[in-house]
């Protein structure tokens, strides 16, 4: 149940694009060029401020040049990992939540976030928390910053194929995509160094699984090891 509203808001505004728009894999180099660029509108460090004041006006293309062009900041780690990460799972794991863990939640999630502003499992849980305390303003806040991050990802393909796949910036966000279509992952497969396979629980939608692009988390991986 915790997640309901927000698939509702992501499936409302991802239907909303997709009759207008055809998805379409980033431009990456195009991407570095335009968030570098201080006289362009999606010059990164003013765009991560808007983002990070929730402004509620960011569009999806905007929101395409905030996650994909995070790649190219300094402080990008795909494999980053929160250090409050396993005080939050015992909140998370607990069937009921009081206000006490809402507010735990909501104060150890926003220290991942502050890291990290594109963790997707921690915007969910803020939001979530936010709304089991009757404070749905801002749960709604969080609820369109976490739909059109994933919004931004289904647009650049359809899953159904390698050539189509996904574009992620983190293996985590797989499995949030995954999470926010109401299906579970059975599997993961690595195809050479670009692409994830990731397998589906038998499901009324009759999806198999959806490939992932994961090439820009392997350069950066490489670059690092160098």
């Amino acid at each position: 149940m915790k997640n309901i509203y927000l698939i509702l808001l992501l499936l409302i505004s991802l239907n909303a694009y997709c009759k207008k728009n055809k998805p379409s894999a980033p431009n990456y180099r195009a991407i570095k060029t335009a968030i570098e660029d201080n006289n362009s509108n999606y010059f990164y460090p003013k765009l991560l401020e808007r983002y990070q004041l929730n402004d509620t006006t960011l569009s999806i293309i905007e929101y395409r040049h905030l996650y994909f062009g995070y790649i190219f900041q300094e402080n990008y780690d795909p494999d980053w990992r929160c250090e409050c990460i396993d005080t939050l799972v015992t909140y998370y794991r607990k069937e009921k939540l009081n206000t006490q863990d809402c507010d735990s939640i909501i104060k150890y999630a926003s220290l991942c976030i502050a890291k990290n502003p594109f963790d997707l499992r921690q915007l969910n849980m803020i939001g979530y928390a936010y709304h089991l305390k009757g404070q749905e303003d801002i749960a709604m806040t969080y609820a369109i910053k976490s739909a059109y991050l994933k919004e931004a990802i289904f647009s650049t393909g359809t899953g159904k194929k390698a050539k189509k796949a996904l574009h992620v910036i983190s293996v985590s966000h797989e499995y949030e995509i995954i999470k926010s279509l109401g299906l579970f992952s059975s599997g993961q497969e690595l195809i050479g160094m670009k692409y994830d396979y990731m397998s589906i629980h038998k499901n009324p939608m009759n999806i198999k699984g959806f490939y992932f692009n994961i090439e820009k988390i392997f350069e950066h991986r490489q670059k690092m090891f160098k």
